[in-house]
């Protein structure tokens, strides 16, 4: 009995998927050259946020000025999305050809697996010029934009323990992915609108960093938002 079972008969209550994306997210996937063929057409790790990844693998010639050319996600035939956090350690790797994929834990062939195609608005840029995939990103059906890319509590050394934003701004940079601290509004805007207009998305969160000072945090996500409440 593998690792995997015991979990599954453990927590016979929860969905087998969610087992599994639990275990998969907590080992991540070893990052093998099916991956990096994947990731030129579907869903990109843009580190919009967080580097999920648990080694640091990435070099310049896996990024774009975007993102990196591995897939953020992929999913389960139950429709159950997950991440896909790097670490050549971890038990498990995908195999397959002609989008027609496996997840393997050892030898064992465990589930099909499925990558959405990239969005047609990942490559489109805003009247700035700003690439949009730069802007904004997607998730399962959810678009979500960071409005901050910087957390002034790291400076205090009083940081969400969990957290690594900083440290993943100044690595998409070193990697030289654009990353800007602040998000131009207008950018934002003509961003949502085009990613909007699809059908795979349904739903609009914004994440972002900190200010130390309260209500210059607020007033940017309110200038996020102020007047445009009709356009969402």
């Amino acid at each position: 009995m593998n690792h995997l079972e015991e979990l599954l008969n453990k927590f016979s209550e929860i969905p087998r998927s969610i087992v599994l994306k639990a275990d998969l997210l907590r080992k991540g996937i070893k990052l093998t050259p099916i991956l990096k063929e994947i990731g030129t057409w579907s869903r990109p790790q843009t580190h919009g946020v967080f580097e999920l990844d648990h080694q640091d693998l990435h070099t310049k010639d896996d990024a774009t000025e975007g993102w990196v050319t591995i897939p953020c996600e992929c999913a389960f035939p139950d429709g159950t999305n997950t991440m896909l956090p790097l670490d050549n350690k971890s038990p498990y790797e995908i195999t397959g050809e002609d989008r027609k994929y496996m997840l393997y834990l050892g030898e064992n062939p465990i589930e099909e697996v499925i990558f959405p195609s990239r969005p047609r608005w990942y490559t489109k840029r805003t009247s700035h010029g700003t690439l949009m995939g730069t802007v904004a990103r997607q998730c399962g059906d959810c678009i979500s934009a960071t409005v901050l890319n910087h957390c002034e509590y790291f400076n205090t050394g009083d940081a969400c323990t969990f957290c690594c934003m900083n440290p993943t701004t100044d690595r998409s940079r070193e990697l030289g992915m654009d990353r800007t601290i602040g998000r131009n509004i207008d950018d934002f805007i003509e961003t949502y609108t085009e990613a909007s207009a699809s059908k795979e998305t349904c739903h609009l969160t914004l994440t972002g960093g900190g200010f130390t000072n309260r209500k210059k945090e607020a007033d940017l996500y309110i200038a996020s938002s102020r007047n445009r409440v009709g356009e969402f």
